[in-house]
C-alpha cells in the first residue's frame, strides 16, 4: 500500500513539472477567454458554451499528449527498465497510471470551471452561483469519464507500441477520423437505427465540449475503459521489457 501511494506522489509531482501541462492549460484558457471577449466585443455572437467548446477543443489535445506521455516517456527516458523490474507489480504500475490519467483530467476540469466563471461575467457582467453549480456537475463527470477512457485506450496502444507517438496516431485514427465513416456505414449502408450508444467511445471527445453523458453513454465509456485497461495489463505482463 505504501508502494502505491508513493508512486501515486512521484507521478502527481511528476505531472506539475511537465511544461506540457502548463503550455496547454495557457493555449485552452486563451482560446476560450478570447472567445468571451470576442463575445463582449460583438454581443450576440458568443455564450458562454462557446468559450467551453473552445477551451475543451485545445483540452482535449493537451491532455491525449500527457495521457500518452504518461507510459510513453518510461520507454523514451530507458526508466522503463528500473520501473517494470522493480518491486512494484506491473498491473500496479499501470493502475497509478490511470490514477495519473485522472489528476491530469481533475486539473482540466478545475480549470474548465473557471474558465466558464471568467466567461460569463465577461460576456454578462455578472456570475450566477446557481449556474456555475450546474456547470461544475456536468464538467467534472465528463472529463473523468474522457480520462478514464482515452487513457485506458492510450496505455493499451502504448503497450504495444512502447512509444509516446503510436498511442496518438492511433487516438487520431480511432477518434477523429473513424467515428464518421463508421457511423455511415452502421446507419446508412447497413440501416441501424439507435447504435448511438454503442458508438460513444468513439465519440468520447464530443463530451469535452457538450459536456452532456448519459447513463448509457457513461456506461459504454467505462466499460470501453475498464476493457482497455485489461487488455494493456494483459500485453504488458506479457511483455519481455529487460
Amino acid at each position: 500500500m505504501y508502494d502505491l501511494l508513493h508512486l501515486c506522489w512521484l507521478e502527481m509531482r511528476k505531472t506539475l513539472s511537465r511544461s506540457v501541462l502548463f503550455s496547454g492549460l495557457s493555449v485552452a484558457i486563451m482560446m476560450g477567454l478570447v472567445v468571451a471577449l470576442r463575445g463582449r466585443q460583438f454581443p450576440g455572437t458568443f455564450e458562454v458554451k462557446h468559450a467551453l467548446y473552445f477551451y475543451g477543443v485545445a483540452a482535449e489535445i493537451f491532455m491525449a499528449v500527457l495521457m500518452a506521455k504518461a507510459l510513453g516517456d518510461e520507454f523514451y527516458y530507458k526508466t522503463s527498465t528500473a520501473l517494470f523490474s522493480s518491486s512494484s507489480s506491473r498491473t500496479r504500475v499501470l493502475f497509478v497510471k490511470m490514477l495519473y490519467n485522472l489528476w491530469i483530467s481533475l486539473i482540466f476540469a478545475i480549470v474548465a470551471i473557471g474558465v466558464d466563471l471568467v466567461a460569463e461575467w465577461i460576456l454578462n457582467q455578472r456570475v450566477s452561483l446557481g449556474f456555475q453549480i450546474q456547470m461544475a456537475l456536468r464538467i467534472i463527470p465528463a472529463y473523468f469519464l474522457f480520462a478514464a477512457a482515452a487513457g485506458s485506450f492510450l496505455t493499451a496502444v502504448g503497450t504495444v507500441t512502447l512509444n509516446i507517438v503510436g498511442p496518438l496516431i492511433a487516438y487520431v485514427v480511432i477518434f477523429w477520423l473513424l467515428p464518421g465513416t463508421l457511423e455511415l456505414l452502421l446507419k446508412e449502408w447497413l440501416g441501424l437505427q439507435g447504435a448511438g450508444p454503442l458508438l460513444a467511445p468513439l465519440y468520447l471527445r464530443s463530451y469535452l465540449i457538450r459536456l452532456e453523458v448519459s447513463l448509457g453513454e457513461a456506461f459504454a465509456l467505462s466499460l470501453f475503459g475498464l476493457s482497455c485497461f485489461l487488455l494493456a495489463i494483459g500485453v504488458l505482463n506479457r511483455r519481455d521489457l529487460r
